[in-house]
């Protein structure tokens, strides 16, 4: 399906992205403090799942995902990159777009820059390798 840029959003509207446990580490950068690592930001479709914060509760994205943490990078960021914000005509939820890059090594750096500058909602820390 053809994408295209989704001009109702402006560069500071944010996105939300769920992530899983599994895919947060220590920020070598800060100690004590976590980020999510770059896959988190890549779907296996190239196109990657998002919410516009202004559009959803935290609670509606979590919903069904109690043990996900949740992201957030702001849709300037993902332009400055190369990526797209589409709209997805194909979901219901009217708060739903992807992130796509229109190469594949593009998006797997869009998805360093990504993991490197989000900001947590909500964290659920990994649990420590001695439990």
């Amino acid at each position: 399906m053809e994408r295209h840029d989704d001009q109702t959003l402006g560069d500071d509207d944010r996105l939300l992205r769920r992530i899983k446990r599994e895919q947060i580490i220590a920020d070598d950068r800060d100690a004590g403090r976590y980020r999510p690592m770059s896959m988190a930001f890549r779907d296996g479709e190239g196109e990657v799942s998002v919410y516009v914060r202004r559009l959803i509760t935290v609670e509606a994205v979590l919903e069904g995902h109690p043990d996900f943490s949740l992201a957030e990078i702001p849709v300037g960021l993902a332009r400055s990159v190369g990526c797209l914000v589409a709209q997805t005509p194909e979901d219901p939820n009217p708060a739903h777009r992807v992130i796509i890059h229109p190469s594949k090594g593009g998006m797997r750096k869009a998805a360093k820059v990504f993991a490197d500058q989000a900001t947590w909602v909500k964290l659920i820390p990994p649990a420590s390798p001695e439990a």
